[in-house]
């Protein structure tokens, strides 16, 4: 059997995904752990994944250890949790994304 470096981040986003939400690309950026990010607020910053809500797209890194790829799925749930603050008009809220995210995780894992 063939398995994909990524069927649990596939798995994961199905799970998550909610069909009354407008849709969002996600894309999972191979060999990183993080990105470098550059934008009108900042100069430089290291993160972790990226909302970007003009074009509706979510880039994460894939990790590279298993540590890494664990907090890749808390990373994706967190930035997809600011796509639905969007779709429902809402401020970006990070502590709230923090705990969608934890609780998304918690019981996806189980």
């Amino acid at each position: 059997m063939i398995v994909f470096a990524n069927d649990e981040i596939r798995r994961f986003v199905e799970w998550i995904s909610d069909k009354d939400i407008s849709p969002v690309e996600l894309y999972v950026v191979p060999g990183y752990d993080a990105l470098e990010v550059c934008d009108a607020e900042h100069d430089e910053t290291v993160a972790f994944g990226v909302y970007d809500p003009e074009n509706k797209r979510i880039i994460v890194p894939e990790g590279i250890t298993d540590e890494d790829k664990a907090f890749v799925l808390s990373t994706i749930a967190h930035e997809y949790y600011h796509h639905i603050e969007d779709s429902w008009g809402w401020e970006h809220d990070d502590v709230k994304a923090e705990e969608y995210a934890a609780e998304m995780v918690s019981k996806f894992k189980r």
